[in-house]
């Protein structure tokens, strides 16, 4: 399985930064500090796409063009050189946990911000409980509290449910934007999800 976070639009209250096109169609993008649409951020772990023989693409022959793929968007959005953890992918399972528990401390994105760059800033594994628990005190979960956390069945259970809707919702990998339904897939479609939460 694959994890990330998946961004659907509900009342919760939630607002999530809009991330608007510093180019027009150049697949650059920028925070905003106005909020968008109120939306969620859902933690979640995602089954491969169907057709892949229950692999990720990184498990595959496809891994190296895959992986040059990704460090050449990451060039274009003008991000530093990516340090990609040992082992990778790895798994996420405790660090999903840990971001549940954000989500529920209103912590879901900056948790997953701080996650991102330990994994592939820092290279990190994140398969390493101690490297989840930096990612926790950089945006203020005190490690002793996440730690306890992770092991709950209300947190375990939250991660199951928010897998199931992603699936109902028919997202099959992150990161996603769910607009009215419609889900929009990867890095390359988040200026198509903030056009679609604009028009309606």
């Amino acid at each position: 399985m694959t994890s990330g976070t998946a961004f659907e639009r509900d009342d919760t209250g939630i607002s999530l930064p809009q991330l608007r096109p510093a180019r027009s169609r150049s697949h650059r993008f920028s925070p905003c500090a106005r909020p968008s649409t109120t939306t969620s951020a859902r933690p979640t772990r995602t089954s491969p796409p169907s057709g892949s023989a229950g692999s990720s693409w990184s498990e595959t022959p496809a891994r190296a063009e895959g992986i040059a793929e990704i460090e050449r968007r990451a060039a274009e959005y003008g991000l530093p050189p990516l340090a990609w953890p040992k082992p990778w992918p790895g798994n996420t399972l405790v660090a999903m946990r840990a971001a549940t528990f954000a989500k529920q401390t209103g912590r879901a994105v900056s948790f997953s911000l701080a996650g991102f760059r330990q994994a592939f800033a820092a290279g990190r594994d994140l398969t390493d409980v101690d490297n989840v628990m930096i990612a926790g005190a950089a945006c203020e979960l005190h490690p002793r509290a996440l730690l306890k956390a992770v092991e709950t069945e209300g947190v375990k259970g939250a991660l199951r449910e928010a897998t199931d809707r992603a699936g109902d919702l028919g997202v099959e990998g992150v990161p996603a934007v769910v607009v009215d339904g419609e889900v929009f897939w990867g890095d390359d479609r988040l200026e198509d999800a903030v056009e679609a939460a604009a028009r309606s």
